[in-house]
């Protein structure tokens, strides 16, 4: 089943309980129809109850091996009995040959359940028959298949308590959003993570926009998940669609108080590039700065976001030069702010300014070849709640140049 050597099977008891040494011991039938030996005393380490071992339960187990003076010896260690609930609800992490075998072994009850879930995909044998089932469970699991996706039947047949875990567990395995069937899939754990999941995961949606090729990034901001969209994949995007989704595309930009505003000059022979941000100005800052492999230098009044702290840190680890020079006040430095401490250890250049020469800036420059100059602190406020704007700019050698200068003599004064 996974790295840890787990595998799935059914007891199936051949060998009759043996007194004199208190113990039953068997055989496991495996979905590989292979069988490995097995005695009471591999059920205890899971805590089974070894009254329940009887032919035709479920069990996962690790299978190990052993060399003895005979040969190799197979022998289902931490063993723990499977009943109907727990495979349903951990049926996500089976194989589709673990599936089919969990389905042609299992009870009339539980095939119900498992077709309930719309697995469809499936060459199952041994599916159940319109005769074995009644006309109300009929329609009833008909309508639950053609309705509601396998995550939602998934999620439907198990606890909140449970459903917290496989949530976490389910998001935890996604690492690249690629096609339609995960982008889907995602659609519906971003609507069970506002309404369903009691601990909902915070900025889900910027999870799943950083994890997904650039089709499934237009697709999240064209949908109203997230609020941003790299410049160059909407101008990609805009450039070969029909002139309805033309339209579309300028609506969402501009049509609500959610959309991404950019406003773009980009002379398309040239290097330079000059933007405004409106909106999605911290996804916009975290994607350039990423990119950084030489220098960072910003001049920020108020900076206490986390996410833009920890890039600056992970740069300094990769070997770029940072230098910030921030406001020296309660803002920037109360008990519960940004440890800029840790900044420093790792070779960050720290440069606070006070009265009388109070810095108000609020640029950055990256690589000496792009800058992010605007209204925009590098604080939580500014990122949810206030209207600010940042102007990018790329290959402009002379506003480079410029916005050097001044760096340089803020580090002079202070």
């Amino acid at each position: 089943m996974d790295s840890n050597n787990k595998r799935l099977g059914i007891i199936e008891i051949v060998l009759p309980k043996i007194d004199y040494r208190n113990y039953i011991s068997g055989w496991i039938k495996t979905c590989n129809n292979e069988k490995i030996y097995f005695h009471e005393n591999s059920f205890l380490e899971e805590g089974a109850n070894n009254k329940k071992i009887e032919k035709g339960i479920f069990v996962r187990f690790v299978d190990k091996i052993s060399n003895t003076k005979k040969g190799e010896r197979n022998d289902a260690t931490c063993g723990f009995l499977l009943f109907e609930d727990t495979l349903i609800s951990e049926i996500v992490e089976y194989t589709k040959e673990e599936i089919e075998f969990i389905y042609n072994n299992a009870s009339l009850s539980l095939k119900k359940r498992i077709d309930a879930l719309g697995i469809e995909t499936l060459s199952l044998t041994n599916r159940i028959s319109d005769k074995q089932k009644d006309v109300g469970d009929k329609k009833c699991i008909k309508s639950f298949i053609e309705e509601k996706s396998f995550l939602e039947n998934l999620f439907n047949a198990n606890s909140d308590e449970y459903n917290e875990i496989l949530f976490k567990t389910i998001i935890n395995g996604i690492h690249k959003i690629d096609s339609k069937e995960v982008f889907t899939q995602c659609e519906y754990l971003l609507q069970i993570n506002r309404g369903k999941i009691e601990n909902s995961l915070k900025d889900l949606n910027s999870v799943f926009y950083n994890i997904a090729s650039d089709e499934y990034k237009f697709l999240f901001w064209f949908k109203g998940y997230v609020e941003y969209c790299s410049t160059d994949i909407l101008r990609r995007f805009f450039e070969d669609s029909d002139l309805s989704l033309k339209q579309d595309i300028i609506k969402r930009c501009n049509g609500d108080d959610f959309g991404f505003l950019v406003y773009s000059v980009k002379n398309i022979k040239s290097n330079v590039v000059e933007e405004v941000y409106f909106k999605g100005i911290e996804a916009k800052l975290l994607e350039e700065l990423e990119l950084a492999e030489k220098s960072i230098s910003i001049a920020v009044a108020w900076f206490t976001k986390d996410s833009l702290f920890n890039i600056l840190c992970e740069k300094l680890k990769s070997g770029v030069k940072v230098e910030l020079i921030i406001i020296n006040d309660y803002i920037n430095n109360w008990e519960l702010g940004l440890p800029f401490q840790e900044f420093i250890d790792l070779g960050g250049r720290l440069y606070l300014s006070e009265l009388p020469y109070v810095m108000h800036h609020k640029f950055c420059i990256i690589d000496n070849n792009v800058i992010f100059n605007g209204s925009y602190n590098w604080t939580y406020f500014a990122e949810k709640y206030n209207d600010e704007n940042v102007m990018f700019f790329k290959g402009n050698e002379i506003l480079v140049g410029k916005f050097n200068e001044e760096f340089e003599l803020l580090k002079s004064k202070l």
